[in-house]
């Protein structure tokens, strides 16, 4: 008897483990496709589900954060899923924009466009902390483009900032981006090599060890560096929009603290196509015993818009950071 009052015991406490450890699951897991569970405790807001409603012209490859991997077939016509997402919290969070990178492996039909009725920094998209949102997802094609392809393969990112940290605009969302990627090449030894080693060897007679760009007319080979280390980041949709980032990063001592050893990057969307003003991001980063990490704040400023090679003002392709003054 006592022997079967300790199975019934241990059988009761399993049970109450295993129910706790559900309850947890809820908040912090991520659903793979064959509907089972792993533990991934994540911070700030995060999916919890995808509500397909049964529709076999979709499949949620992945999910991470607020991420979709998913397969998508139209040929029926518009898919529609609703997304549910958790803030785990102490602050409010609101929806800023959706992301993807146009590419095989990311984005690889653009006849076909995602879209959400959330708007950037409005009360009714907030996540409250400990709270949930859902949200609907809709695949169509755009409209007048040709549907032959009906299959999107894609990955795209529905961005939650704390809600008084969000951009006013959308560059801004755009160059940081570029902003965090250089944040982590700096702190990766294989990358930050191979930048130091473009600047210190440069393949042309357009710049010199102290810049890279990506701009018009800089050297092929420095562009591709950029496109290479930048990962996609300077090619973003942005709410069905594209935009591409222009940068220069220079090796100056801005803030006279870290005795030269600093990085400045330059960004802007402005296509550089007319002469005049460009709206200029730039944010230093310095050494600091071995880590490379911001000096202070992204401050959004003005550039003159001017030709690459030589500077003059009277060209277009590129900005002068030399004239770079803060707004």
């Amino acid at each position: 008897m006592k022997k079967l009052n300790k199975i019934l015991l241990w059988s009761v406490l399993f049970i109450m483990v295993l129910s706790i450890s559900v309850g947890y699951a809820t908040l912090t897991d991520i659903l793979d496709i064959q509907g089972t569970t792993e533990v991934h405790p994540q911070n700030g807001v995060f999916i919890t589900t995808i509500n397909t409603s049964n529709n076999s012209n979709i499949k949620i490859n992945s999910f991470i954060n607020t991420t979709i991997n998913s397969t998508t077939d139209i040929k029926n016509g518009q898919v529609t899923v609703n997304v549910t997402v958790y803030n785990n919290s102490d602050i409010v969070y609101g929806y800023n924009v959706m992301k993807y990178v146009v590419g095989s492996d990311t984005y690889d039909n653009e006849n076909i466009e995602i879209t959400t009725p959330m708007q950037k920094k409005h009360t009714d998209w907030m996540v409250q902390p400990k709270g949930y949102l859902t949200f609907p997802v809709t695949f169509n094609f755009k409209k007048g483009a040709p549907t032959s392809n009906s299959i999107l393969n894609s990955v795209v990112q529905f961005e939650f900032l704390p809600f008084n940290e969000i951009p006013d605009n959308v560059e801004e969302s755009t160059v940081s981006d570029a902003m965090d990627r250089f944040e982590e090449i700096l702190n990766t030894p294989e990358d930050y090599d191979q930048l130091i080693d473009y600047m210190n060897n440069p393949p042309g007679w357009d710049r010199n060890s102290s810049y890279i760009s990506n701009v018009k007319d800089a050297n092929d080979t420095d562009k591709q560096a950029i496109e290479d280390m930048f990962s996609g980041n300077l090619h973003t949709i942005i709410n069905g929009e594209q935009h591409n980032v222009k940068i220069m990063i220079k090796r100056e001592n801005v803030s006279n603290a870290y005795s030269g050893d600093e990085m400045t990057i330059y960004m802007t969307t402005n296509p550089l196509t007319s002469r005049g003003k460009a709206v200029v991001y730039r944010c230093v980063f310095v050494n600091d015993n071995g880590t490379w990490k911001r000096d202070g704040v992204m401050v959004e400023g003005t550039a003159t818009i001017c030709d690459y090679t030589f500077g003059s003002s009277w060209g277009t392709g590129s900005f002068n950071t030399n004239t770079w003054k803060a707004s």
